[in-house]
């Protein structure tokens, strides 16, 4: 394991509109994280010489990363980008909190998995796990051990692991709805938590847990004979 991926990208560059649609473009050179496994994607700004448009969101389309826009594309033909890193960080450490709320349900309830994920750019989100029989307040009350975790500032470490490995690799995947793609060569990236979980997953993820600040329980709701619903929220960043 090495050190997480933090904000690897410049937070402005300059690239070339490869193609348009209404309210959307595709660059030649993109930086920009899509919607991906229940995480919103990136946010931004397209800037060319005469205007500029706000980057809603960013999807895959046949393979191709596409920049939703809240107008019509730039007319010309190059164009600056300016990446909204504080939603980027924002997600990253709503990202790193779920792992640790996914963590403890999967100790404490007998290996419950993950039915569900929306992670939003304004430090909210939600979790459904399987847990037919479970408790809401035992679910409201893992908020104490979530800032516990976080405190206990952790390094948050990522690798990979092959296929063969994953197999192998007793409670590393905990979703029920989907399990990470592979990369090129055929690894699942993982990210560990450091002595204290490890799973397979291709989100974002900040590389300590100090630096998530802390995390609220809004609520737990009954989903449907199986599920339960834990939302939550970022807490205010504060000093050790």
């Amino acid at each position: 394991m090495h050190g997480a991926r933090g904000d690897e990208s410049s937070q402005v560059y300059v690239t070339e509109i490869e193609e348009r649609r209404p309210h959307a473009v595709r660059l030649a050179r993109t930086l920009l994280r899509p919607e991906s496994g229940g995480e919103e994607s990136d946010a931004g700004q397209l800037e060319d010489e005469s205007e500029i448009v706000t980057i809603t969101s960013v999807v895959v389309i046949d393979g191709n990363r596409w920049c939703l826009l809240d107008g019509e594309p730039p007319k010309g033909h190059e164009v600056l980008v300016r990446i909204d890193v504080a939603r980027r960080e924002i997600l990253a450490r709503l990202h790193t909190a779920a792992h640790i709320l996914n963590s403890l349900v999967y100790l404490h309830f007998d290996g419950a998995l993950v039915n569900g994920v929306h992670l939003k750019g304004d430090g909210s989100g939600r979790v459904d796990f399987d847990l037919p029989d479970a408790d809401n307040g035992a679910l409201r009350g893992l908020e104490v051990e979530v800032n516990e975790i976080i405190r206990a500032d952790r390094r948050v470490l990522e690798g990979s692991l092959s296929q063969e490995d994953l197999t192998r690799a007793a409670g590393v995947i905990r979703s029920l709805a989907a399990t990470p793609l592979p990369d090129a060569d055929g690894s699942v990236r993982v990210v560990e938590i450091e002595g204290f979980d490890v799973q397979a997953c291709s989100g974002s993820h900040v590389s300590s847990t100090a630096l998530i600040g802390g995390m609220r329980i809004l609520k737990v709701d009954s989903k449907g004979r199986h599920n339960r619903r834990v939302r939550f929220s970022l807490e205010p960043r504060c000093m050790l």
